[in-house]
């Protein structure tokens, strides 16, 4: 998330903060699934980020379903930062996965689904 961090022009303010010049800031977010959120320079939250080291474009990305599940639901403020195939950090918003998914461009496939017996019944 450093990378990412000071390549959008934020500096860094200890291990879990970063602050741009026009007041806003990167930090980790509290009890989330998403680790790092971007807020403004008033304190509204404007991204939630989901870091991984992975990239997209030469291998197929693994998530929880109730990642994409907020991803899918709330595009315009969840965003994924991966790796471009020469390893630099970038932001995959989640509009633009959806554009991608609605285009063609991109599957999801179900990976995995968790069983439950429930031995009241």
């Amino acid at each position: 998330m450093a990378r990412f961090a000071l390549a959008q022009g934020y500096r860094g303010d200890g291990d879990d903060r970063f602050f741009h010049a026009d007041g806003s800031w990167i930090s980790r977010a509290n009890a989330t699934k998403f680790p790092w959120e971007r807020r403004s320079s008033s304190g509204e939250l404007q991204c939630h980020y989901y870091p991984k080291e992975h990239c997209l474009e030469r291998e197929p990305l693994q998530i929880e379903a109730d990642i994409w599940g907020l991803v899918d639901q709330k595009p315009e403020i969840y965003s994924f930062i991966l790796l471009n195939p020469e390893g630099a950090p970038v932001e995959m918003t989640g509009s633009r996965l959806r554009a991608l998914r609605e285009g063609g461009e991109m599957t999801i496939h179900p990976a995995t689904y968790r069983l439950v017996y429930d031995l009241d019944q």
